[in-house]
């Protein structure tokens, strides 16, 4: 234990009386110890430990266990080890109280009393204590939430505010803003078990790190009102299928607010609902309850999942390879699309130097290869002469809709757009499977990064197929 302060002490040293104020480290300075001197060789004044078997020693007080020959039995404190208790008895940290000592005052004790667990075979009351554990400390008083309600005790589990763990009995932390899910303001600090902030469902727990011992996740009675009102999650933690939240951290922990999920809960279409992270992955989560992509089970099922982005026509691969290897893939994600056409900006131009009318796109994708190209032949749809370079625009128009630009067009980069891989001179790009729709925009600036991944100078494995769809 850490005696923190001693207001006055006084001591006999040289037959004077001294006194002194100050705090004490943990291990009590001794005679043998030259920081325990005075100039003249006195006794600093520093209270010595009275170790048990000595006269005047008291139960209790700093290092009562501390005489090898004389271990503490089961209550008896203050020891510094394991191997100053006997009987089978461990020492355990700061269950003083449990035997009417300061809080601080590590006592021997039963293992059981240390392990976070209530052993009613044992005798145990409550977690840790109770008796051989010693008595349970009293109940807190006054109203749970109020700032200092855990202060001058140790809050049981379900209790706060608290503003650390010390303030929570044996076996428990204080939550991180898990009021709500005990009927508490979404700031409160809540006494909890440690699986309550562990990232798992697990132990009595309904969902992840709620239900069971860590509280109903903040919603009931922590949000009220309409669910689906504009403010039901502001002032709470919504749980799963609760909304309208405006932010993850209107959700109850291991929670996401998702987008426009209100259908899949019988709520309007704009409504964002609280719901498990996996509910926002694209993928679909059979494991988890899922009967679809993102909905099903905790996604919710009572409407159509939000459509999906509409999958537009846009370029998909770009090839810009060594001599004539040039190529360009196009994926039409719709329908038939007629009165196509691909147009060259060459260095900076603002208007087309070339333009290369197209077929009927068909669903699918259709690859376009330099006529004098030697690796893609294989995959390409059709062969032209058209040539271009690293910093040269290249713009997909069908009618008068730009569906999707490359560069951009009315600028000179120098040498490309990009750096590296992901640059538009010397690499192939390939269109990132997130992506499922063009840049219409022609005029903007364009980084490569931001929606292709880069590959090696001639590299043609992945023409002719859109391979993430």
């Amino acid at each position: 234990m850490k005696v923190k302060a001693i207001s006055s002490c006084f001591v006999l040293a040289t037959l004077h009386l001294a006194s002194c104020t100050g705090g004490l480290d943990e291990d009590p300075l001794t005679q043998d110890d030259p920081g325990a001197l005075g100039e003249d060789g006195d006794v600093s004044s520093v209270q010595q430990p009275l170790p048990k078997g000595t006269v005047g020693a008291v139960n209790g007080q700093n290092d009562y266990c501390a005489s090898a020959a004389n271990p503490c039995v089961s209550g008896e404190g203050d020891c510094d080890s394991n191997a100053q208790c006997t009987g089978g008895a461990v020492c355990v940290a700061d269950n003083g109280a449990n035997f009417g000592f300061r809080p601080d005052v590590d006592v021997c004790a039963p293992a059981h009393c240390d392990n976070g667990i209530l052993d009613a075979g044992l005798g145990e009351t409550s977690a840790d204590c109770g008796g051989p554990c010693g008595t349970c400390a009293a109940n807190c008083t006054g109203t749970p939430g109020g700032n200092s309600f855990c202060t001058s005790c140790l809050c049981a589990s379900g209790q706060g505010d608290c503003d650390a763990n010390a303030e929570c009995q044996t076996g428990l932390i204080c939550g991180t803003n898990n009021g709500p899910g005990f009927g508490l303001r979404a700031d409160f600090d809540v006494c909890v078990p440690a699986q309550c902030e562990n990232g798992q469902q697990d132990n009595g727990e309904t969902g992840v790190d709620s239900g069971g011992p860590c509280g109903s996740g903040g919603g009931g009675a922590g949000c009220s009102g309409t669910p689906g009102g504009a403010s039901f999650c502001v002032g709470c933690q919504c749980t799963s299928g609760q909304g309208d939240c405006d932010g993850n951290a209107q959700c109850a922990t291991g929670l996401v607010c998702a987008t426009d999920n209100g259908p899949q809960f019988d709520l309007p279409a704009t409504y964002d609902v609280c719901v498990p992270p996996h509910c926002t992955n694209g993928m679909l989560d059979a494991g988890q309850g899922e009967t679809g992509i993102d909905a099903g089970g905790p996604c919710g099922t009572t409407g159509a999942p939000p459509p999906p982005p509409v999958a537009n026509l846009y370029f998909s691969e770009y090839v810009e390879g060594t001599g004539g290897n040039r190529a360009l893939e196009i994926f039409n994600g719709g329908t038939l699309e007629s009165g196509c056409s691909i147009r060259l900006y060459l260095q900076g131009s603002p208007t087309p130097s070339t333009i290369i009318s197209l077929p009927d796109l068909s669903p699918g994708v259709f690859t376009l290869c330099h006529s004098s190209s030697t690796i893609g032949r294989p995959p390409c749809n059709t062969f032209t002469s058209f040539a271009f370079n690293g910093d040269d625009a290249i713009e997909l128009i069908c009618g008068a809709t730009v569906h999707d630009v490359i560069g951009q067009i009315g600028v000179d980069p120098g040498l490309e757009w990009g750096s590296g891989l992901t640059s538009t001179a010397d690499n192939t790009l390939r269109r990132k499977c997130t992506v499922n729709d063009g840049d219409s925009t022609g005029t903007n600036p364009f980084d490569p990064a931001v929606e292709w991944d880069g590959f090696a100078i001639d590299t043609f494995s992945g023409l002719g197929s859109r391979g993430c769809l």
